[in-house]
Formats: C-alpha cells, sequence, structure tokens
C-alpha cells in the first residue's frame, strides 16, 4: 500500500487549494449552466420567476463574475427580446410585441430601446386608426353617393317629375364623385 506524498513545497499546497477551489465552484456553476440553457430553450427567458435563465445567468455571476458563458447568455437574451419584439412589431402583431418589452422592461428598466420600440408601436397604431378612418369616411361617401343616386332613380319613376330636384340629386353625387359614371350619364 502506498502511502499518500507530503506536500513538500509550498506551492504546491497552494495549487492543490487553487484546484479544490476550481472544483467547488465548478459543482455550482455546472448545474446553473445546464439550467440557463435548458430554460432559454424552453423559452423561459425572464420568467417565471425563480426559473428563468436571467436569474441563472445572474447566480452564475454572483460566483463567478467574469463568467464568459453567463455573461454571453445575458447578451443572448436581451437581443431574442429585442429581436422578437421587433419581429412582432413589423408582423404587425403588436399585443405581442408589447408583451416581449414587458419581459425586457424586467432586465433593463427605463432603457432607451423599449422607449424606441414603444413609439414605433405607438406609430403603428395611430397609423393604423388614421387608415381605419380614412376608410370609414370612404364607405360613408359611397353611401352617399349610392343614396343619392337611389333618390334620382326614385324621382325618374314618380308621375310628376321634378327635373331641378333630380339634378341636384346627381350634382350631389358628382361633388362626392366627380368621375362617377351613372351620375354623369
Amino acid at each position: 500500500k502506498q502511502e499518500a506524498m507530503p506536500i513538500t513545497r509550498e506551492s504546491d499546497e497552494d495549487r492543490i487549494n487553487d484546484y479544490l477551489q476550481y472544483e467547488a465552484v465548478q459543482q455550482q456553476v455546472l448545474p446553473l449552466l445546464d439550467a440557463a440553457d435548458v430554460q432559454f430553450e424552453a423559452g423561459q427567458f425572464v420568467t417565471p420567476p425563480g426559473n428563468n435563465a436571467w436569474e441563472s445567468y445572474q447566480a452564475i455571476l454572483e460566483i463567478v463574475p467574469d463568467e464568459s458563458v453567463a455573461i454571453a447568455g445575458l447578451t443572448k437574451i436581451k437581443s431574442h427580446l429585442i429581436s422578437s419584439a421587433e419581429a412582432a412589431i413589423d408582423s404587425g402583431d403588436l399585443a405581442a410585441a408589447e408583451s416581449w418589452l414587458v419581459q425586457l422592461d424586467r432586465i433593463q428598466p427605463g432603457d432607451d430601446t423599449q422607449a424606441e420600440l414603444r413609439e414605433e408601436i405607438n406609430q403603428r397604431i395611430a397609423a393604423d386608426a388614421e387608415r381605419k378612418l380614412r376608410e370609414q369616411e370612404e364607405k360613408e361617401r359611397l353611401q352617399k353617393i349610392q343614396t343619392a343616386l337611389a333618390q334620382a332613380e326614385e324621382a325618374w319613376q314618380e308621375e310628376d317629375i321634378n327635373f331641378n330636384e333630380i339634378k341636384d340629386l346627381y350634382d350631389r353625387s358628382l361633388e362626392l364623385d366627380p368621375e362617377n359614371a351613372e351620375a354623369i350619364e
């Protein structure tokens, strides 16, 4: 049976202690890295509290402040949330975009990125409201034209034809739509 060799140099003892400390840190960090990977893949970026990738990476940085994988993971989460919000805006899904921004608010509250994206959302909402208003106005204009033309047609069918009334109805149609072929005839 071989006996353990005694530590003879102080540097050997330091190296052993460093190694043991490294192993202890790895035993804490590796499960957190694995958890962060699983949480990210499951879409648990910043929620639920206590079980998300952001918190797992933050916990790693509390143990090893310069852990590059954790730093990269946090950057990856931010990038994913921003690109998801932008994609939702581009596709017109403004509710989903806001949902992504709420998640970003949890990790970087008050950041200019969210403010800019929310401004874009507000611009889209305003443009959509303006478009709907124009569509409604056009629908009402067409309805007025149809009403005037129908009234003019009814006036032609009456026994006592009032040509001035009919002309006024067709003129009203032409005011609303100068190119209206039915009113021009």
